[in-house]
């Protein structure tokens, strides 16, 4: 196909616009160790360069892949600019118009964050005799029981649809070495499709928290589907009514929980943890307020735009990037993080298998926290 034409004067501007640009962006890295952060309403996200390090979810290119059965985009490689993920991975799938993603099942914890369009997901254990649809559309979070049959189906015949597949494939080859096992076992986990059946729940639990006892609402247990994270509503964090975030907190049972604590978690996984978050106030974070742990995070922004504020081990450098709705990033096990510039409304999601570290006696391996 013939590219469309350009005037002259458009071909006389362009080099001029990209040298603009260029220095707008040179300034912003300079100074932005100088001067306070900037909000991302301040400066447009599209000012800085290619908006480094996030990955745009709905319009990165995909490929069709034989294996896979769809076209995809493997994230957590270093290809797009994004961070390196070792112990989980990240997928990007596109499904055409009227199209699937083949069933499978694997001995592996997954979470579906739905990108862009509508269809539904067939999950099942077995012969199938105890078949259940999940309806899905943009910002609703699944995860499929360990090891169910599942497959992805696209319910328009005009739009396509996404969403991001990440799961713990990665430490489970690692513990087995030989990856066609963990697609070839039959075993059911029968507990976890139970818990897979029910309805996302909050839960009432009594923390501490600055030297008091509060009742903590933000704690959800859900079965294999919870809908609209980017309009949902939620509590106070911790139940924390000074705290300036809203959110809910999934996070998989201790091996001794009891009572309403060991109802806590999705479709009965033990390594997946996730949040999501949003800002209701503005306030100011700093150098302080920054931290890193054993696990790495995928974070996911459903709404609005914000900053975050990165270090990698062994660098003095900490890199301030941008990010928007749609946007996904990495951070890397062990890489120093904290927010910069919040947009109040913003919201974030943030995946990770710290249920791995439980008990392992690394520092923080029982938090709940990013």
């Amino acid at each position: 196909m013939e590219e469309p034409m350009k005037s002259k004067g458009a071909e006389d501007s362009a080099p001029a616009l990209a040298l603009c640009a260029g220095i707008v962006f040179v300034l912003t890295v300079l100074l932005g160790t100088q001067t306070a952060p900037v909000l991302a309403q301040q400066v447009p996200v599209q000012q800085v360069s290619m908006r480094p390090e996030t990955v745009p979810l709905k319009t990165l290119p995909v490929t069709f892949d034989r294996d896979y059965g769809a076209a995809i985009a493997r994230l957590g490689q270093g290809k797009y600019g994004e961070g390196r993920l070792h112990q989980m991975d990240a997928t990007l799938v596109e499904i055409p118009p009227g199209g699937k993603v083949p069933a499978h099942r694997h001995l592996a914890e997954e979470m579906i964050y739905i990108v862009a369009g509508r269809g539904y997901t067939n999950m099942w254990t077995g012969s199938g005799a105890n078949k259940k649809r999940y309806d899905w559309s943009a910002s609703d979070v699944l995860s499929p029981s360990l090891n169910v049959w599942h497959e992805h189906v696209n319910a328009s015949t005009t739009e396509p649809a996404r969403f991001v597949s990440m799961t713990s494939m990665p430490l489970m080859k690692r513990i087995f070495g030989d990856a066609r096992f963990l697609t070839s076992s039959d075993y059911v986990f029968e507990e976890r499709w139970q818990k897979g059946m029910m309805e996302p729940k909050f839960l009432s639990i009594v923390r501490p928290r600055n030297g008091r006892n509060l009742t903590d609402g933000s704690s959800m247990s859900i079965g294999h589907m919870i809908r609209d994270m980017a309009n949902m509503k939620m509590p106070a964090v911790w139940g924390d009514t000074e705290y300036p975030e809203t959110g809910i907190n999934v996070v998989p049972p201790d091996d001794e929980a009891q009572g309403t604590l060991a109802l806590t978690g999705m479709a009965g996984n033990r390594l997946f943890e996730w949040q999501n978050r949003e800002y209701i106030r503005e306030y100011v974070t700093h150098e302080g307020s920054n931290h890193h742990h054993a696990w790495e995070v995928v974070y996911i922004c459903p709404k609005g735009e914000m900053e975050m504020l990165l270090k990698r081990v062994g660098s003095d450098q900490m890199r301030k990037v941008l990010w928007q709705e749609g946007d996904l990033l990495i951070v890397e096990a062990d890489e120093v993080h904290y927010p910069g510039s919040k947009v109040v409304g913003t919201r974030f999601l943030q995946f990770k298998v710290s249920g791995y570290f439980r008990g392992t006696g690394i520092p923080g391996g029982g938090m709940g926290g990013g």
